[in-house]
């Protein structure tokens, strides 16, 4: 028995099927005009989107077809994906984009199931992030075609093809195919000459191309003249004249029909369409209106919705007869209608025979759920308006769903239910409400919750023990740290104890409530506890967490060295487990920050513009924050304020859309630090009292966030004060900061800062003395740990203050006056070794570009010895990532291999 051709992935919960229908290019058909002007034999390799754009019946896919059987001869990976509305699940797009990338490569990867929930939630991402890398290190180039992209409504999915575009590497694709201009930033791409556009203009059919269509492949005796009318009329466009081909065929007065032949594009795409619909059979006009409601056809399916046993052969009949059906398998059992045609033969069912509707998609969803296909035997049954049947089967795709990530489909599936059908779905509640929760859609969250406690007595211990975590990790990721701090520690008793993730989550979120609140101790206790109950579950996200929370009690209490190995540590477990995973984007922030602190910017930029798009989709406020921070600060230190600005746009803007505002206050925060830099203090004064007005989420945590330690409304109201040179004033304010400090007890971060502003407040007042015993205060602890970054990004402000105590430091300070030194870039005192700056580029001489602080280590690693493989895991980067470093490094060195980089970085002494 033929079936709709899908590939089952995974382990339990089962993993929802991919249709190979989908996957797979549709079948030129034998009347297909070759297209030689549309699309160029080579595309540059810097082209990184080729766009085919036009409205329906143009032609794009049969293009995009030949193109595609062109690059595959030339030996470049391809893959390929017809995309439909239900597609605006990122998850699900993220799944089919994957496979096809797979198949770019010749592989058909079966990946296991996520340990965890918060695992899940960036798998497909991450897997697509995979697989570009993978080819990318193969030396696979590859080009990606999406087809009907119009189909894709969702912002999420076209910021993600955004920042896939932009990670493509040279010589690799992205062609896409759309009625639709799609949001993908094409000026910017246009600029960089980074696009190649395919329009109407130039796939309508030349004069030629229509006589060769209607006379050589259609074989119709019709005139030169009759052709250039109908080309005239048609305006070139490709399913007007096949529909016309259709009409004339067997016509006698051809050229009266073509000289009466007028209106607008659409009108006459409705009047052929009609009028071919109406000229066939009574039994095929009956086939084609039944099997409309369908995306993809084969034959048992047919049979199931008319009730006839002919499918095969309608199929066969149909195609033969040009009626807009495409073929998508070589054995020609698997079929679509052109999205035209589709659409007439929809609107048409509608107006016949409305009454057939529902039931036609209940026969779809019977013989989808037979077959085990229940997603899509899902979604015709709430076509159908059968609810009793999508209850049942969302009670058994529910828990799969939400572990496949496919958080929009599971909450769209549930909203389209009444709520009696929902009432005693339990579980389907409770994964809606996890799904609501992925989605940041907090309060909604909440609502289900409440309503699950109710009835929590006729759920399982591991759906109560859900509950239970859930409930905190709310409030956690909203912003509700107080609350979440007295909820957590109510639940933990109440938890089973049988179920180890959702016992180690909830001690995981116990355990940063108590690190934000300043219980360093007793937190360390909680995630003894729970790192053992992450193992068990095998859970890499929650080890991942548990030890991310250690390693940021260390860097808030200032011990730098502690934090980078523990980042360090966890980043490099959990990048070779899955390079690109959730649990691998939460190491990776705060293995940057740590990296920035110390000074290593290039390092710290790199891994952050990695994994930005999996920090975004999926990031906590803390990580959202501090990713766009450090690079607006990285590129305002290189001058590039509008690049600086845009990342806080960015980061504004989630903020907004997810209602956080911690986020949006950080954004704004920033462009007040920015603005003290250029010296504008009204801008900076406006944004700060507007700050100070809107308590915001700062009512609901009296702790401090980790994105916040050096960075939150009260420093800043310093900082502007030290600007003003009101230096009374910031005395005042840093004596109500040092007294919350003293509560808090123990060196910190913050306390370093402060004391940092106290000096700047007492030389402002003229206690230089005070000042001075200050400055070295700091230094000497900044020099132990080697934090760097909380001095120098403070320097628009305390230039003064270094400027002229440093040089009054007493010799005797040793490490304090060097490490001063070290900062402001003066030469070190004698027999004091330099350490190397990662600040600063490294000249090759006056003719060649500046190399990189990472373009050196990886050029001395070269010199070692080492593979792309041994620095990748070395640097931990990605072995494409190190690629394209030695790209770089040979084009700066006007270099063609590694022997040559070696040799002329070995005469110019630069390593």
């Amino acid at each position: 028995m033929n079936r709709d051709p899908e590939t089952e992935v995974g382990a339990q919960p089962a993993r929802i099927r991919l249709s190979a229908a989908k996957l797979s290019p549709p079948t030129l058909t034998p009347n297909s005009v070759a297209r030689a002007a549309p699309v160029p034999d080579l595309i540059p390799s810097h082209v990184k989107l080729a766009l085919f754009l036009a409205p329906a019946g143009f032609g794009k896919t049969t293009a995009m077809l030949q193109w595609e059987a062109r690059a595959r001869a030339s030996g470049i990976g391809t893959g390929w994906v017809t995309l439909d509305a239900q597609d605006n699940d990122a998850s699900r797009f993220l799944s089919y984009l994957v496979a096809a990338l797979d198949a770019c490569g010749g592989e058909n990867r079966h990946d296991t199931a996520p340990g965890s929930l918060f695992d899940s939630q960036t798998a497909p991402l991450g897997a697509l992030l995979d697989a570009v890398d993978r080819l990318s290190a193969e030396g696979v180039d590859f080009a990606l075609f999406l087809d009907d992209f119009e189909t894709i409504t969702n912002g999420a999915i076209h910021e993600i093809v955004r920042q896939f575009i932009d990670h493509l590497p040279a010589g690799s694709q992205l062609v896409i195919g759309s009625r639709t201009t799609p949001p993908l930033g094409l000026g910017k791409l246009r600029a960089r000459e980074q696009l190649v556009e395919v329009g109407a203009d130039l796939l309508r059919f030349s004069l030629d191309e229509a006589r060769h269509y209607l006379t050589g492949v259609r074989q119709l005796h019709i005139s030169d003249r009759d052709v250039a009318e109908l080309h005239r009329c048609t305006e070139g466009w490709a399913t007007a004249i096949q529909l016309a081909s259709l009409f004339l065929d067997g016509q006698r007065d051809i050229g009266a029909f073509i000289r009466g032949f007028s209106g607008d594009q659409a009108a006459i795409a409705d009047y052929l369409a009609e009028d071919v619909f109406n000229r066939q059979s009574e039994s095929v006009q009956d086939f084609l209106l039944k099997t409309s409601i369908l995306g993809n056809l084969n034959p048992e399916i047919c049979n199931a919705l008319t009730g006839r046993p002919d499918g095969a052969a309608m199929l066969d009949q149909i195609e033969r007869a040009n009626l807009f059906l495409v073929s998508l398998d070589s054995a020609r059992m698997a079929y679509r209608y052109h999205n035209l045609f589709a659409d007439f033969l929809r609107s048409h069912l509608m107006r016949r025979h409305p009454d057939q509707v529902a039931e036609l998609h209940n026969r779809a969803a019977a013989w989808y759920e037979a077959e085990g296909v229940l997603t899509t035997a899902l979604e015709h049954a709430l076509a159908a308006g059968n609810m009793t049947l999508a209850a049942t089967l969302l009670d058994r795709v529910a828990e799969t769903l939400i572990y496949e990530g496919r958080v929009a489909t599971l909450i769209r599936q549930v909203e389209a239910l009444p709520k009696q059908h929902l009432e005693g779905l339990l579980k389907v509640r409770l994964a809606y409400a996890w799904a609501l929760t992925f989605a940041h859609r907090y309060q909604e969250a909440k609502l289900v919750l409440a309503s699950l406690e109710q009835n929590k007595t006729r759920l399982d211990e591991r759906s109560r023990d859900g509950i239970l975590t859930l409930g905190p990790c709310v409030l956690l990721w909203s912003d509700r740290i107080d609350e979440c701090l007295v909820i957590a520690a109510e639940n933990l008793p109440k938890l089973s104890g049988r179920d180890d993730f959702s016992h180690g989550a909830l001690l995981n979120i116990y355990a940063m409530c108590l690190s934000i609140e300043g219980n360093f101790g007793q937190a360390r206790e909680m995630l003894g506890t729970a790192k053992r109950r992450m193992a068990r579950a095998n859970s890499d996200y929650g080890l991942v967490y548990a030890d991310c929370i250690d390693g940021i009690i260390s860097f808030t209490q200032g011990r730098l060295r502690a934090a980078l190995a523990q980042f360090e540590t966890v980043y490099r477990y959990a990048s070779q487990r899955s390079r690109y995973s959730s649990a691998s984007a939460v190491a990776a922030v705060y293995l940057a920050e740590a990296w920035y602190e110390e000074n290593n910017v290039d390092a710290a930029e790199e891994i952050l513009r990695e994994y930005l798009l999996l920090i975004r989709q999926t990031g906590l406020p803390d990580h959202i924050i501090v990713a766009h921070r450090l690079l607006s600060r990285i590129e305002a230190r290189r001058g590039s304020l509008d690049e600086a600005q845009y990342q806080l746009s960015e980061m504004e803007r989630l903020g907004l859309s997810r209602g956080s505002g911690r986020v949006v206050g950080g954004a704004r925060l920033e462009r007040a630090r920015i603005a003290m830099n250029l010296g504008d203090l009204n801008l900076a004064a406006s944004i700060i009292k507007q700050e100070e007005v809107d308590l915001g989420w700062r009512s609901s945590v009296s702790g401090r966030p980790p994105a916040n330690e050096l960075d939150d409304i009260r420093l800043h109201a310093i900082r502007l004060k030290l600007m003003q040179r009101a230096g009374g004033e910031a005395m005042v304010l840093l004596q109500r900061e040092f007294e919350q400090l003293d509560k808090a007890g123990g060196m910190s971060r913050r306390r370093l800062l402060a004391t940092l502003l106290q000096a700047r407040a007492q030389q402002l007042t003229g206690d230089l003395a005070a000042a001075r015993r200050h400055l070295t205060e700091v230094l000497r602890f900044a020099a132990e740990e080697d934090l760097q970054r909380t001095l120098l990004d403070e320097d628009y402000l305390l230039a003064g203050l270094f400027d002229e105590l440093g040089p009054t430091l007493d010799p005797q300070t040793g490490p304090a006056a060097t490490f001063l030194n070290r900062l402001r870039g003066r030469p070190a005192p004698a027999n004091t070794p330099q350490p190397d700056s990662t600040d600063t580029p490294v000249m090759t001489d006056a003719g060649v570009d500046a190399l990189t602080q990472r373009e050196m280590q990886i050029l001395s690693l070269v010199a070692e010895g080492l593979s792309n493989r041994e620095m990748a895991n070395k640097l931990f980067l990605s072995e494409a990532t190190v690629k394209t470093h030695m790209r770089n490094i040979n084009s700066k060195l006007a270099v063609h291999s590694r022997t040559q980089a070696i040799a002329l970085a070995r005469s110019r002494q630069l390593i």
